[in-house]
């Protein structure tokens, strides 16, 4: 939704000298050491690695939640009259749970999603090359994420506020980051926070989200997610 993407022309890329591969193979050979205990890896197909508590789970394809939330989305994308943005690999990581269906699972909210987007070699800076954004760069950026917002608000009576966005790294893989809260026809309000990474011939996003008033349930966990997260391809 965030069309981040529009805006990479204003991106004046820094080489790196000091940050790189070897920085990543120490990471992974080293990654079990640093992720908590009792958490597990999850390989992500011809990307990388990211690790999540035992309080989370991948969503199965197939499963009860997978086929109404595809049916969900098709149906509101055909009569929104809205082109969907394609993406070449997704990945679902939500609630324990949710795949079996199971009653406890939807008493909360929490998800993560990770899209994928290829496109030609060079198209993109690498991962480790620095995205030097001008505090004028940003604020296009904030403001034309705020124009889609306002279009998603106007569609789907959503409102949109606390829009936050940067310059971030993670990993010493370089990326912008954008944090709202979104509330929905006076259901729980959601805090939400997006990692647009660029590497090469692939944009990667990772959205962040979980209700504000269980806070207290994601927010420590969903802090030290991103930073498990690697790409290794």
């Amino acid at each position: 939704m965030l069309l981040i993407s529009v805006l990479l022309i204003y991106f004046v890329v820094e080489r790196p000298t000091l940050f790189g591969q070897s920085f990543e193979e120490n990471f992974v050979s080293n990654y079990e050491e640093n992720i908590p205990d009792d958490w597990h890896t999850i390989q992500i197909k011809d990307l990388g690695l990211i690790a999540i508590p035992n309080t989370l789970e991948v969503r199965e394809d197939g499963s009860t939640i997978d086929i109404v939330n595809k049916g969900s989305k098709a149906i509101i994308y055909e009569l929104s009259n809205i082109t969907e943005r394609n993406s070449e690999s997704n990945l679902v990581i939500q609630q324990k749970g949710l795949n079996e269906a199971s009653k406890e699972s939807f008493s909360s909210y929490a998800r993560i999603m990770i899209n994928i987007y290829n496109l030609e070699e060079g198209s993109f800076p690498k991962r480790y090359e620095k995205l030097n954004l001008s505090d004028d760069d940003l604020e296009e950026i904030k403001n034309k994420s705020l124009e889609s917002l306002n279009e998603a608000a106007s569609l789907w009576n959503v409102e949109f506020r606390e829009t936050t966005i940067e310059d971030v790294q993670v990993n010493r893989m370089n990326a912008v980051k954008v944090t709202f809260v979104r509330s929905l026809s006076g259901n729980p309000e959601v805090y939400r926070e997006q990692y647009t990474f660029l590497n090469s011939n692939q944009m990667v996003e990772i959205i962040l989200s979980y209700r504000i008033n269980e806070s207290e349930m994601w927010k420590e966990d969903f802090s030290k997610i991103i930073n498990t997260f690697i790409i290794t391809n």
